[in-house]
This record gives structure tokens, sequence and C-alpha cells, in this order.
């Protein structure tokens, strides 16, 4: 648990309980690995939200009667201490954020930001807890950082602000050409034999190049070795002449921090489309072609269209980061 962090975005953390730690709010969002409460003084704890379903939020203790329970203890033991005076100083922030850790009897809690602006970026394999989401910030060393959704709230949390995601290039963008080549044999191959096709995307650590494995092909799918090529950054596929989606294959076969593009819809008069994604935690995030690509690509970017899966944060393209 202490390799994990867990921050309030644009707050400052609190240690609680603690000598300087204040007491529980009016009311109190308290994080678990599969939902959100919030406590009201008065009234306890209330349900927000859960994602039972969704891959579990490492390092946190589930939503559940002994949470609830705990931080119901905790709000009586709060409403029985003095309150500080704000003429010396001690005024209350008027929201709490409560973490709930593994092991811990009551998790931190996070004071509203006020004027104190945006913290500090936190360290690499931090939880990001911001007002619409959790994030977390994973890197693939030398090459991209991903601050990908782990959990979406449809409850705005107030005082918080909203979670950043997408995914963050530590090496120049792909370029056009590069992806332009891709689609065009991608669309005569749809067109000869409705087959699909697979590349890896590969940064040697001065340049992108294409590495074409041996593969067998048909109309929908593509066998080819499992081990990635030194420099994998990205694998291409092709849906032949199918829809442009992330198959069932797709889900099976993705590795965390890999990034993978499929080109469909090749015979569409709309033209040909595409999507990208990438695992975090084994949890997948569908981001912007852009934050991949060098200039507006050849095919549709779904994403940009709102066909594809948002992330859970319901956010829009303008909330992610560039």
């Amino acid at each position: 648990m202490d390799l994990l962090a867990y921050l309030g975005v644009g707050v400052t953390p609190v240690e609680w309980p603690g000598p300087n730690a204040p007491p529980l709010a009016g009311v109190t969002y308290v994080l678990g690995a599969d939902g959100l409460i919030a406590h009201v003084a008065g009234l306890g704890p209330l349900p927000l939200d859960a994602w039972p379903d969704a891959a579990p939020i490492p390092g946190l203790s589930p939503i559940g009667a002994e949470v609830a329970g705990t931080v119901a203890a905790a709000a009586r033991r709060a409403s029985d201490a003095p309150r500080p005076s704000p003429a010396a100083g001690g005024a209350l922030p008027p929201v709490a954020y409560a973490v709930a850790r593994d092991g811990d009897a009551f998790p931190a809690l996070f004071g509203d930001a006020g004027a104190q602006g945006l913290m500090e970026p936190p360290a690499v394999g931090t939880f990001v807890w911001g007002a619409d989401a959790v994030v977390t910030w994973l890197r693939k060393e030398g090459v991209l950082d991903v601050l990908a959704p782990m959990a979406g709230f449809h409850a705005h949390i107030p005082g918080l602000r909203p979670a950043p995601a997408g995914v963050i290039l530590s090496v120049p963008p792909v370029p056009r050409p590069l992806l332009d080549a891709f689609v065009v044999e991608a669309w005569e191959r749809a067109r000869d034999d409705g087959h699909e096709i697979l590349w890896h995307l590969c940064w040697d650590g001065h340049s992108w190049g294409v590495d074409r494995p041996a593969q067998h092909t048909g109309p929908d799918f593509v066998a080819y070795p499992s081990a990635l090529p030194p420099g994998a950054v990205a694998t291409l596929h092709s849906h032949g002449r199918g829809r442009t989606y992330f198959s069932v294959t797709d889900d099976a076969s993705e590795e965390n921090l890999h990034i993978n593009v499929v080109v469909g819809d090749l015979q569409s008069p709309e033209g040909p489309a595409m999507l990208c994604r990438t695992r975090a935690h084994g949890a997948p995030f569908v981001f912007p072609a852009r934050m991949l690509f060098a200039g507006p690509p050849v095919a549709r970017d779904l994403f940009r269209e709102g066909v594809a899966p948002r992330i859970s944060t319901g956010a829009s393209e303008v909330d992610l980061l560039l």
C-alpha cells in the first residue's frame, strides 16, 4: 500500500486522524474500490455511485457496511469534538474528501482547494481523484504516459477539478504518412479478398518505423507471433470489410500500456474509420487519435465523432489533456 498514493485534483491532502486534523465536514465523500458514498452530517452514508462490474481500483477497500459504519462512527466522534474558531485561523473546509485505504482505521481527508489552485503534479503510479473520475497515471519509460480513468462518477464532486485523462507522448508523434500507408494497404486488401492486415509501429530511440510480422489472415482474423518486436509502441490492424470496433479477440490480446489501433469501414461511402485504445491495470481506455498521430488522419477518428464509447467520466474531448 505504501506504493500507492491517492490525491484530490486541486486540493491539499490532510492526514486523519492526527494532531492537526479537522473534524469531519458536513459532507464527507468516501471513495472505495467499487463505489462512492457521501456521509451527510445527521443523515449518515448515502450511496452516490457504484461500478461493481468494472475493474476495482487497486489498494482500496470495497464500499460496504463496514466502511459506511466506520465513516458513521467517525462522524459521531467528530460531532462531539470542539471545533476551531474561524477567527483563530481554523476555518473548516465546507467539504472533505476521503479515500478508503485497505487496513486504514479511517481514510485520509482532502480539504477544499479554495484559492490554492492546482496542486503539484503527482508522481507516476498515483491514482488521482477528480470531480468526475479516478484516474491512474502510468508510464512506458521513455515513450509515453497514460492517464486513464479507472472509474467515472455520475455525481460531480464539488470542490474538485475534473480529472485529466489522455495519452502523452514523450517522443514525436507518429508521422501521418505511416498511417496513410497502412490505410491504403488495408483498403486494397479489403477490396481484393476482404482479409485483415496487421503492422507494428516501433520507436528506435530516434525515429518511427514499421514492422510487418509474418501473418496468416482471413476476413475476420489475423494470426501473428505474440511476441512484440523491439521498440513496439502500437499495433495497427484492419477489419477487412467489417466495421470499426474492438473485438473479443482484441480484448484478450491487449497488453497494459501497449496501444492498439483498429481501422475498419474500409468500403464505407463515408471512408475508412479508426479507433485508438490502450489498457491501464487491465482496464481499456479509448483516446483520440490526435494524441498519437501527427496531423489529421486519413481515416475518420470515431472517438472525435462521438461514435466510440467515451471514457467512463462522460467528459467531452475538450476535457482531455492536449
